[in-house]
């Protein structure tokens, strides 16, 4: 948990004040003096959460003893994980940490989400129900490529399998292992992109995009793509930085049309591999 400064940007944030409370002791007033926001930050894209802020604009400590975020097109609420409980000082923010849930693909598309957050007053905790306006795309964003993802899964299972390079060579080759289901189905690979860090090449140069266009279905044998990448820039502060350069996104289509990013995760060791790759090419 990080706490804040009243004054600290929010990035991608829902600002709002509660507009109702139903406490464990019974209704009490609204809470003006609390203001919550969802976001996720680039730390929590491979950790698959996101950040629940809460705000305490009053005079005295705000203890929170509970949070959950729901919103229709999950399946359950994203709950504050363990039995713990979270102190903010006055004019100070902190972040919860809620771990994401799959979404309900058969439900309608979330357009927001609500707050519950549970909190000492006086000698019980109360439950404040604080609805997110609308506005914000983050909880959409993140149903529409969940949901994606599923169905991408239906058809295959399409992963980063390697990582190919040669010291002193500027450009490696990221091997991408798809294993058909056996069902039925089918998804095209229409592109890959670049990241941060990674860039796809042609004739040795990054692009933003190069195109794949291939066709996969779920009754054909298991295969490999193989994708040429470079460096995107050679900065050493993006290194240091690095959250997500190494999640290779793929734009893909689905068989009813959709079409959208389904994002190749590296393991620990492939990472390591990326990160030597880019020293090497760019001689940092």
């Amino acid at each position: 948990m990080a706490l804040r400064s009243r004054s600290a940007a929010w990035p991608f944030a829902l600002i709002v004040t509660a507009a109702g409370l139903v406490g464990c002791a019974g209704a009490a007033p609204a809470p003006e003096d609390i203001a919550v926001a969802v976001y996720q930050p680039r730390t929590d894209v491979a950790a698959e959460r996101i950040a629940i802020t809460v705000e305490n604009l009053r005079s005295e400590p705000l203890e929170i003893t509970g949070a959950r975020l729901e919103s229709r097109g999950f399946a359950e609420p994203m709950t504050w994980p363990g039995e713990r409980t979270a102190t903010v000082p006055p004019g100070r923010a902190v972040d919860l940490r809620v771990p994401l849930v799959p979404p309900d693909c058969a439900a309608d598309p979330p357009v927001t989400g609500t707050v519950v957050l549970t909190y000492r007053k006086g000698a019980h905790d109360v439950d404040a129900r604080l609805p997110l306006p609308g506005g914000d795309d983050r909880l959409p964003a993140l149903w529409r490529q969940g949901c994606l993802a599923s169905r991408v899964a239906e058809v295959a299972t399409i992963g980063t399998a390697d990582f190919l390079w040669t010291p002193g060579v500027p450009e490696a080759v990221l091997v991408v292992d798809i294993v058909p289901t056996g069902r039925e189905g089918t998804v095209r690979l229409l592109e890959a992109a670049g990241t941060t860090l990674l860039s796809p090449a042609q004739a040795g140069r990054a692009v933003p995009r190069a195109p794949l266009d291939i066709a996969v279905s779920a009754s054909d044998p298991p295969s490999s793509l193989r994708v040429p990448m470079v460096p995107n820039r050679c900065d050493a502060h993006a290194l240091a930085e690095d959250k997500v350069g190494t999640r290779i996104p793929l734009l893909v289509e689905t068989e009813d049309g959709s079409t959208g990013r389904l994002v190749l995760a590296a393991s620990d060791a492939l990472r390591e591999r990326m990160y030597g790759f880019f020293v090497d090419a760019c001689a940092l």
